[in-house]
């Protein structure tokens, strides 16, 4: 198994209502965080694997989406891999 510095991680944002994305960007980054902004659910789910530190999600880009592949890739995770949401 190998240890991923998840600290040294990018962070993934969806948040495609209003300015939230690039504030929570610019917050994650001024921490020390590298931040990419999906465009939509099908983006962030592309960009999900083992080297990503975060995922920040509004509660409006869920509503009404298919969750299908995001729910597979949460549930596929080794039990000591846990992203947080």
């Amino acid at each position: 198994m190998t240890t991923i510095d998840r600290n040294a991680c990018p962070a993934l944002i969806l948040a495609p209502v209003g300015r939230d994305a690039p504030v929570a960007a610019a917050l994650l980054r001024e921490a020390g965080t590298e931040a990419v902004i999906c465009a939509d659910l099908e983006h962030l789910s592309r960009l999900l694997n083992d080297e990503i530190s975060c995922a920040v999600v509004t509660e409006e880009a869920l509503r009404g989406a298919d969750l299908k592949k995001v729910a597979a890739w949460v549930a596929a995770q080794p039990e000591w891999s846990d992203l947080p949401f």
